[in-house]
């Protein structure tokens, strides 16, 4: 694996006005405010990897300068009269399809070495309930499930994916009481167990069905990974 910091950024909630100065630095007096200088998210990443997430957010002026980044391998800190050389794996996440979406094409091909699709929860059964004990057990305080309420975590549609897991997880611990399970009472009604008695009680639709396993003939093969290139290593995640 790569040594270094790992630095996450929520392109969605950088303003507009700053995202410059938070991703590239800035200079002491740089613009009104700058009392001191910063070194700017990329130089904290340096020899690490910058995960950008929501690329899709980022203002179109801002996507020039990441493109010039990419391609020079370099960071110029707002007001500064110099660049500085950077060493940083990009990492970017989106919730939709940037292609023919007003973002630049060509920055999203240079992002795109490697491009992982992760399917929503809705589409990954059990996941779910996988990432809500790790979300207990990463506050401290890891509680189990009783089967209804695994049942119901695993049926839900989650619309907020992730994001919404993890405030679950949030409100568990402060609404579960220490030494007691999990139950679908602690579950918000109109939230998750009327949409799960719902689909409890539909049958599964036929492409939801596990399909007869098979083993792998032998010409199987599969792809090969192609590496990035070069000292700034891109890849993409479309979830």
């Amino acid at each position: 694996g790569r040594p270094g910091a790992f630095v996450p950024v929520n392109c969605a909630a950088i303003p507009p006005e700053l995202a410059e100065a938070q991703l590239f630095g800035h200079v002491r007096g740089a613009f009104t405010g700058a009392t001191g200088p910063n070194e700017g998210l990329f130089v904290r990443a340096d020899g690490g990897t910058l995960f950008l997430d929501e690329l899709g957010e980022l203002p179109l002026p801002m996507q020039a300068k990441l493109l010039r980044v990419v391609e020079d391998e370099e960071v110029w800190p707002v007001g500064a009269t110099r660049s500085r050389k950077v060493s940083v794996r990009l990492v970017a996440a989106t919730n939709r399809e940037l292609v023919g979406d007003g973002f630049r094409s060509d920055l999203l091909a240079r992002l795109s070495d490697w491009v992982l699709r992760l399917p929503p929860l809705r589409d990954r059964t059990g996941d779910a309930v996988v990432l809500l004990d790790h979300f207990l057990r990463e506050a401290g305080r890891p509680m189990e499930l009783d089967a209804q309420a695994r049942e119901a975590v695993a049926l839900y549609d989650w619309p907020g994916n992730v994001r919404q897991l993890r405030k679950l997880a949030s409100r568990l611990r402060r609404l579960v009481p220490a030494g007691e399970p999990v139950r679908p009472t602690h579950l918000i009604p109109g939230e998750i167990q009327g949409p799960v008695q719902e689909r409890r009680a539909a049958p599964p639709p036929e492409k939801d069905r596990e399909p007869e396993a098979r083993p792998p003939g032998p010409d199987a093969r599969l792809p090969p990974l192609r590496p990035a290139q070069g000292h700034l290593e891109h890849a993409a995640l479309h979830h």
